[in-house]
């Protein structure tokens, strides 16, 4: 394990004089500050002592002198390491107005002290950290995540991801093999009198090799897309036979549809009907209550034997008004008295008479009711049937319903005939391409062995065995070319399943609400991602707190997984753009990443408006955090300084 054991600064930017010294091998140092205060100055100062230049600009000049200090004073950066045994300081001196510097390296194991050469220095800091890939391990917290994921950066993510893997190290073997086999064939040249003949067959082999592999590419594309189109041939054929079913279905809603239009319409009449023969047998069951009442009177009233004789009516309202009687002569008051009874007597029989009247209009009432009731009954009846109808053709329209849910009639083209005639005229020209490309691999394989023949002839011809042996030795080195691009292709392809695991493990749980459902990194290392709807969208359609989590999880599965685990790491400003929510999950990710390393992460340190000062370390476990750092600059003269929170 590579560590940082101290740092000093000297006019280095807005640092005059700082001495930092770091307390532990690993875990996580924090610097905090305010804007201006020197914290990314402590990340720039160690990567310039290691490289020579600044890893982060800032919105302040980017140079490395200190403002007010004259150029004839040094600027000076010692980072003092400790690690693979040894224990070592690196200086890095400049004056006047050289940015870049002279690098001094000392071991200083046991109190003694050796200068490295120019060489060692070198070697010793490509195993602490090649320069071409610091910037997976120096990180911006403005852009970091824009410069990981930049598909135009000519030291792009996949070289990057080559160097921390190692696999650079086959690739550059394969490369180097190359270079032999250039140089057998140069010896070869030496050796035989057909060399010429014998390079325009090599040449010939050899691309016949490559377009076999372009067009085993194309012959497997083809097939794709033949199984494609196949798959909508049928997929189609089935929608077609569908369609018949599918139109009767339709004709059955319409049929229904209309049934139960007409039979609700019925089933209101028959309400209507019901409800009036209600209220008819209603009021006939009244009268008959109240001509019964005058049954009962009328017998009665023969039972007392009141009914009287008949008396005209004109005759005693006549006499009561004029008081002269039929004859002539003037009644008295006995005679009043008793015309006037038989006048009330007489108004009793027509009562009576209204009864006997009431009782023979009325006879048949209760035959009248009794039919009302009939009627009603069947009226119940078919309004029942109606009802048990209704409910029916409702049923049996949601099955109808259901069924056309589920077909989108809409896919059903005007022309099915014409439709899958152009799906299989697809087929057809895949078909013969595949046909085509399969006869042009065949020529490409004859002609390779007819390039074999042909150079084993002239070898043969030449009669040299220094020729043919190196012949065999440039076969083995093909072969083993050959076995190294296999064993390259392996190693990628499962270090890149392990990268987009882990990436994605890491990051769903830093965002365990996150709009997407995984990410896929094709064999250039592009990364995708994918919605939960399932579709596919460039990283950089992320928010910058996603796409920023995203890098973040990118380095935490490189640091743990892939390689230079023991590597110190800088992020500067590491939560800016990411939401507080969020904060502990990344915290937990970095503190799997101290337990091998030092981690030195920079953060604008603010007071909100209760005057209760932010800290990010809490959001970490005290066993991981080892030290932390405040960067105050002094208002009057600019000076920076690092001063230890105890």
């Amino acid at each position: 394990m590579i560590s940082i054991r101290s740092i000093t600064m000297k006019n280095f930017r807005g640092h005059k004089d700082t001495s930092v010294e770091i307390s532990d091998g690993e875990g996580v140092f924090f610097i905090s500050g305010n804007n201006g205060g020197g914290k990314t100055t402590l990340i720039n100062a160690i990567n310039w002592c290691l490289f020579g230049d600044i890893a982060f600009n800032t919105i302040y000049d980017t140079g490395i002198r200190t403002k007010g200090i004259d150029n004839s004073e040094p600027v000076e950066v010692r980072v003092v390491l400790e690690g693979l045994g040894h224990k070592y300081q690196l200086k890095r001196v400049a004056t006047d107005y050289d940015e870049q510097g002279k690098l001094s390296t000392l071991e200083i194991d046991s109190g003694n002290s050796r200068e490295l050469s120019d060489n060692e220095a070198e070697a010793l800091i490509k195993k602490i950290l090649p320069k071409n890939i610091r910037g997976l391990f120096f990180l911006n917290g403005d852009n970091f995540s824009t410069e990981i994921f930049n598909r135009n950066s000519t030291n792009g993510l996949k070289s990057n991801i080559y160097k921390v893997s190692e696999l650079d190290t086959i690739s550059n073997a394969i490369r180097h093999l190359g270079l032999a086999e250039n140089l057998y064939l140069k010896s070869i040249d030496k050796t035989t009198r057909d060399y010429n003949k014998i390079q325009e067959l090599t040449e010939s082999k050899e691309f016949s090799t490559k377009k076999i592999e372009e067009i085993e590419d194309d012959i497997k594309h083809a097939n794709d897309k033949i199984r494609e189109h196949e798959q909508e041939l049928e997929d189609f054929d089935k929608l077609l036979a569908s369609v018949a079913e599918i139109q009767d279905i339709i004709k059955d809603r319409d049929r229904l549809q209309d049934d139960l239009k007409d039979a609700e319409s019925r089933l209101a009449n028959d309400k209507a009907d019901i409800t009036e023969c209600i209220q008819k047998s209603y009021h006939k069951v009244l009268l008959l209550d109240e001509v019964e009442e005058y049954r009962k009177a009328l017998n009665k009233a023969e039972d007392d034997g009141k009914i009287p004789s008949p008396v005209d009516p004109k005759v005693t309202n006549n006499i009561l008004e004029t008081g002269v009687c039929l004859c002539g002569r003037c009644i008295g008051e006995d005679e009043r008295a008793f015309i006037e009874k038989q006048h009330e007597r007489y108004e009793a029989i027509n009562k009576l008479k209204f009864l006997t009247d009431g009782i023979l209009i009325f006879a048949d009432i209760k035959d009248r009711i009794k039919d009302s009731y009939y009627v009603l009954a069947d009226a119940i009846n078919d309004k029942d049937k109606l009802d048990s109808k209704i409910s029916g053709l409702k049923d049996r329209l949601d099955e109808v319903l259901a069924k056309l849910n589920g077909v989108n009639v809409a896919t059903i083209p005007n022309n099915p005939a014409l439709k899958r005639q152009h799906i299989k005229e697809d087929i057809e020209k895949w078909k013969i391409r595949v046909r085509g490309y399969a006869q042009a691999k065949i020529e490409h394989e004859n002609e390779i062995v007819r390039c074999n023949k042909e150079l084993q002839r002239l070898l043969g011809q030449s009669g040299d065995k220094d020729t043919q042996k190196l012949m065999k030795e440039l076969e083995h080195i093909r072969e083993l070319q050959q076995i190294l691009k296999t064993l390259l292709d392996e190693a990628e392809t499962t270090i890149r399943n392990r990268i987009q695991d882990g990436v994605w493990n890491i990051y769903s749980k830093i965002l365990p609400d996150t709009q997407f459902s995984g990410i896929s990194i094709d064999e250039n290392y592009r990364f995708t991602i994918e919605s939960k709807q399932g579709q596919q969208y460039d990283v950089g359609a992320m928010a910058v707190g996603e796409l920023k989590t995203l890098a973040l999880s990118l380095i935490c599965t490189l640091s743990n997984d892939i390689g230079y685990s023991d590597t110190p790491l800088f992020i500067d400003n590491l939560f800016g753009g990411i939401e507080k929510s969020h904060f502990a999950e990344i915290a937990r990710s970095v503190e799997q990443l101290s337990e091998k390393k030092q981690i030195f992460i920079t953060y604008l340190y603010y007071k909100e408006k209760s005057d209760s000062s932010e800290k990010i370390a809490k959001y970490f476990s005290p066993t991981f955090v080892k030290q932390e750092f405040s960067a105050v600059k002094n208002s009057e003269t600019g000076i920076c300084n690092l001063i230890e929170e105890k």
